[in-house]
């Protein structure tokens, strides 16, 4: 399965924001591209990325409890991707199936027998496995992160690094349009258009295997 960490991977706010000065050939202090604009740009970009299917995968884990059948993912979740079981220290990949298919395989109780899953299914609020688990096991989701903005230097764009040529000739058109240099804006569109065909080839080469996501706009209360 295939996961994106964040340090080391990812860059801040602050890196985006030289790459764009430095391709504007201008210092962040002396521009009349002000800091803040730029951010806003940046997550807009972002937001336009999202909009044309770009992502990347992030992963974490939860712990089960004693014949827990279902769990509600964390507000931070927007799509879920796939979820892995610990089967004495290895990852058995459970599959993804609809409600009614989960009914057919239990007969219509997801409580009936307890051990290994082999399945999940959602409702929008709760994942179920169809079996009562055992406590202590360790079960691995991938996700696609609910976007925020991100606002403060240090904080991660969510996408790989290699996004980096998208980013910047995104945020470039932005600034090009902004002051009313058409056929620069229209060059720089013309790139981040091109980059970002490039960046779904190298998305769809990276993750081969990813499952068909199941999007409710998130999980639980992002507040």
């Amino acid at each position: 399965m295939p996961i994106v960490s964040a340090t080391g991977y990812q860059h801040t706010l602050s890196d985006l924001r030289e790459h764009v000065y430095a391709c504007l050939m201008q210092d962040e202090n002396k521009s009349h591209f002000k800091k803040e604009r730029v951010n806003l740009w940046i997550n807009l970009v972002l937001d336009k990325m999202r909009l044309g299917g770009l992502y990347t995968l992030n992963v974490d884990e939860f712990v089960t409890t004693a014949d827990q059948e279902d769990w509600t993912p964390p507000s931070t979740v927007w799509r879920m991707s796939g979820l892995t079981y610990d089967v004495d220290g290895s990852e058995r990949v459970l599959t993804h199936v609809s409600k009614d298919e989960l009914d057919r395989i239990t007969g219509g109780d997801w409580d009936a027998n307890s051990g290994v899953p082999d399945y999940w299914a959602d409702d929008g609020e709760y994942i179920h496995f169809g079996v009562k688990m055992p406590v202590g096991k360790r079960v691995k989701y991938w996700y696609w992160e609910r976007a925020q903005e991100i606002t403060t230097d240090a904080e991660l764009s969510g996408f790989y690094k290699v996004m980096l040529p998208v980013i910047v000739a995104g945020v470039t058109a932005q600034a090009m349009l902004s002051d009313g240099k058409m056929d620069q804006y229209m060059a720089h569109k013309s790139e981040f258009e091109q980059m970002k065909d490039e960046a779904m080839r190298f998305v769809a080469d990276l993750h081969p295997k990813v499952t068909a996501t199941s999007d409710h706009v998130g999980w639980g209360d992002p507040n």
